[in-house]
């Protein structure tokens, strides 16, 4: 595909595939971007705890006129103060972008982003912990934090008081509390904060992985139950948070589902189903259009699909042979990964999906994959930590690897989160670091006090 500049983004296809409309929104954006980018480098202040940034920080363009120049993405590195010396699993704001949640194996952080300021906020302290917090979400009306982990129970904390006030129990009725052998790996809450989404690792005596709807207006009764998937849930997703029925879920079993609980029937049929991965399913997010979203795998590929392109369960196209390897212990080679992505250029033309990504790392944990912002991107971006200490970011229009951010320390990323209105990208790692990604654009560079408990930043 022939590179091209900005103002002839409109060139850019996936073969046809991809509804020109995007095309138009990410290019209306443009202005938008740079205005929000100009707000960031007049709000940043240098008396405060930001570090200058790590000149020693390697981040490669894949075209530096289109990316860099054109601020449509970070481009460079701030250290933040105070790494909090403990792996890190999951990092992501609220949907205001007013606060950003971050979770340790036992504990939920929240720091507040107010008046141009990343401050400290709460800290939860998880109350029923098998190994780690698997996940963990903030409602939409921020009352509310919900976190999983390797045993049956979700706890609930009221974001106002700091404490816990319920915890849901979402075990079959008829078996004993397991914390050994019923897992959950993720959860959501949905867009009116009413219901919590969640999915299960495999339960042997029901020989299956389970999808679980929870009504928090009921006291956390289960409205639907779902035998979901052959092996474990380990993402789960609404296609559109305001509209909470119909949600996706990715598997260790290599595929991902669509679910819509006004046509489940009686045997309780997903909608769909997309297939193609060679391995298990790590992270899915939507674009939140109603037609685009992307997974994360351990085969090594980030990829994006179209919700129309789906099979029928029962359809002889969907299954797909799955690698067999353990990504905890095991690596994969060179030549297995070339094989992956020539078997994937003919699942490509057979329309199984719209793009395919490689270049990042889904090794020892469940690396999460994203979309930018619609707000200051227009959804161009996925991006994705790694296990070699590095963020991907792709850009959805060509194809191409628009950007890769090397951290100093040599330390797997399992997620990141980039700002719903500012052009910021917060960064976490399994050494407790939390680094800020934003642009040069700035006059002046921040620089560290040593005494302040506060790290500067325009991202109110």
């Amino acid at each position: 595909m022939e590179k091209s500049d900005w103002n002839s983004i409109e060139k850019y296809k996936f073969e046809s595939k991809v509804a020109p409309y995007l095309q138009e929104e990410v290019a209306s954006v443009q202005h938008r971007s740079r205005l929000a980018l100009h707000s960031l480098s007049c709000g940043m202040r240098p008396e405060r705890s930001w570090s200058q940034p790590n000149r020693a920080i390697d981040i490669t363009f894949q075209d530096p006129v289109d990316y860099a120049r054109s601020c449509i993405i970070p481009n460079q590195m701030f250290e933040l103060c105070n790494p909090l010396n403990t792996s890190i699993y999951n990092c992501k704001f609220n949907r205001q972008g007013c606060m950003l949640l971050v979770t340790t194996q036992d504990r939920i952080h929240l720091l507040g982003c107010s008046n141009g300021m990343l401050v400290p906020k709460k800290t939860f302290a998880g109350s029923s912990i098998h190994w780690t917090i698997t996940d963990a979400d903030i409602s939409s009306d921020n009352q509310m934090i919900a976190h999983s982990s390797l045993n049956p129970n979700i706890d609930l904390f009221n974001v106002r008081t700091g404490e816990c006030s319920s915890t849901i129990c979402v075990s079959p009725a008829e078996e004993p509390l397991q914390f050994n052998f019923f897992k959950i790996f993720s959860l959501k809450f949905s867009g009116d904060s009413k219901t919590l989404l969640c999915g299960t690792g495999y339960v042997s005596k029901a020989q299956t992985a389970m999808l679980k709807t929870v009504d928090l207006g009921s006291g956390g009764k289960i409205v639907e139950d779902i035998r979901a998937h052959s092996n474990d849930i380990n993402y789960v997703q609404f296609v559109d948070r305001d509209h909470n029925g119909i949600f996706l879920s990715g598997s260790d079993d290599g595929l991902i589902k669509l679910w819509d609980v006004r046509a489940l029937g009686l045997f309780k049929k997903p909608a769909g189903v997309f297939s193609g991965h060679f391995s298990g399913v790590t992270s899915l997010d939507s674009r939140e259009d109603n037609r685009y979203f992307i997974s994360n795998s351990k085969d090594q590929t980030l990829r994006l699909w179209d919700l129309r392109m789906r099979f029928d369960e029962a359809s002889d196209d969907a299954p797909v042979k799955q690698l067999n390897f353990d990504y905890r212990k095991d690596g994969i080679n060179d030549s297995t990964i070339q094989r992956i992505c020539e078997l994937a250029d003919k699942q490509k033309e057979k329309g199984r999906f719209v793009q395919y990504f490689k270049g990042h790392s889904v090794y020892k944990t469940l690396i999460r994959c994203k979309i930018s912002p619609i707000a200051t991107t227009g959804g161009r971006f996925a991006y994705t930590g790694s296990y070699d200490s590095k963020i991907f970011v792709y850009d959805l229009l060509t194809g191409q690897t628009a950007a890769v951010y090397r951290q100093k320390d040599s330390a797997i990323i399992r997620d990141c989160a980039w700002h719903p209105k500012k052009q910021v990208v917060i960064s976490t790692n399994f050494r407790g670091a939390i680094n800020a990604w934003g642009t040069d654009s700035s006059t002046t560079c921040p620089s560290v006090q040593e005494k302040s408990q506060e790290t500067r930043m325009d991202i109110e």
